[in-house]
């Protein structure tokens, strides 16, 4: 209500104006951009009907928050206060974090006064431009928010022991706001699983603990099906099989051909003609 009372508020004080010579409510902005953040697509068709702020004005409200690389704990605050009361369990979160590539660039950042793009690990920067990223956000549990709260340049990509460090401090930082993390999330990656093995997770026992709690480690679904995609297409598995009838165990082979051939005969059987040949299925 609150939102719609603003926005009638601008369109009556903007009729007029020209573009260049709109000023723009606080609320209005704020809003624009929680709206241009969730699809820039519909923002501009948006934009057609009613009077909103550009792009620009709002790429220059972004460039106005802090975002220097290391623990946001700021952001780590406002997530506290807006999950509300923990008897809801609305504080359970879980970390999840990935390291990526990233191009070799250096900029003048006007609203820090810094040049960017080197080596940093939260503490100061190293003279060595930067050519990966450690990123780490938090997901809702019990309510629906995924939020960025730190990131990490780095040259080749962080070793276990500067990854468990890492995780150590992001853990402390969330406790210390309120939010309690229950589970960590990532890939296959080698110093993610060196850094989970560091914390106390084995193969046995997928965990760690912290703080007295028990923090699950899960590896990301996809990539557990890719890496089984790309052993298949490489590699004969011979495993074991245990029949669900009789609970018989017996030896088996799997092989990338057993998938094409139920690929194939899916296809021979299917009764829509619009979803026929859509999927691929590569060849060893």
């Amino acid at each position: 209500m609150i939102q719609l009372i603003v926005q009638q508020q601008t369109q009556i004080e903007n009729k007029s104006k020209k573009p260049r010579g709109i000023r723009w409510r606080e609320q209005t902005r704020v809003l624009a951009l929680a709206l241009w953040k969730r699809s820039p697509k519909n923002y501009k068709l948006l934009r057609t009907i009613f009077k909103l702020p550009a792009e620009s004005t709002l790429q220059h409200l972004l460039s106005k928050l802090p975002m220097e690389p290391g623990i946001h704990k700021n952001t780590l605050k406002l997530i506290s206060q807006e999950v509300g009361l923990k008897e809801n369990g609305f504080h359970l979160c879980a970390a999840l974090f990935d390291e990526m590539s990233i191009k070799e660039h250096l900029e003048y950042s006007v609203a820090s006064d810094k040049i960017v793009g080197f080596v940093s690990y939260g503490g100061g920067s190293k003279m060595e431009v930067a050519n990966y990223v450690l990123v780490l956000m938090l997901r809702g549990l019990k309510r629906k928010y995924k939020q960025l709260i730190a990131y990490f340049p780095s040259r080749g990509g962080l070793n276990s022991r500067e990854l468990t460090s890492i995780i150590k401090d992001v853990l402390k930082a969330c406790d210390e706001a309120g939010l309690l993390v229950l589970t960590t999330v990532c890939d296959l990656g080698s110093s993610q699983v060196s850094a989970l093995k560091r914390l106390g997770a084995t193969f046995d026992e997928p965990s760690f603990k912290w703080n007295g709690r028990k923090i699950s480690t899960i590896y990301d679904p996809p990539h557990l099906l890719k890496c089984v995609r790309n052993l298949l297409l490489m590699y004969r598995l011979d495993c074991e099989l245990v029949m669900s009838a009789n609970r018989k165990a017996d030896r088996g082979i799997a092989d990338w051909q057993h998938i094409r051939d139920l690929y194939e005969e899916e296809n021979d059987n299917e009764c829509s003609p619009q979803t026929y040949g859509r999927s691929r299925v590569p060849s060893r």
